[in-house]
């Protein structure tokens, strides 16, 4: 059976969702249908990236964690620096 563009971005934006922690309510998912409906016409390769968008998903994008714990400055005793 033949998976359409639009099932195949869907499982993958729920999928990314999930993975960055966001519990999938209905009114997630509804404004990841929505984002999807408005963009189909989209090519392929673009509607993922499309869907993600906040601004036009209408959902407040996951927290993102730093990308390294703050940096400190140490000596192991070679003198002053």
């Amino acid at each position: 059976m033949y998976t359409t563009v639009a099932e195949f971005t869907l499982r993958r934006v729920l999928a990314w969702l999930h993975w960055a922690g966001r519990e999938p309510t209905p009114e997630l998912q509804a404004a990841v249908l929505r984002t999807m409906a408005d963009n189909i016409g989209a090519p392929a390769e673009e509607l993922f990236d499309l869907c993600l968008q906040p601004q036009r998903a209408g959902i407040e994008p996951p927290p993102i964690a730093p990308a390294t714990p703050p940096l400190r400055r140490g000596s192991i005793g070679y003198g002053d620096y």
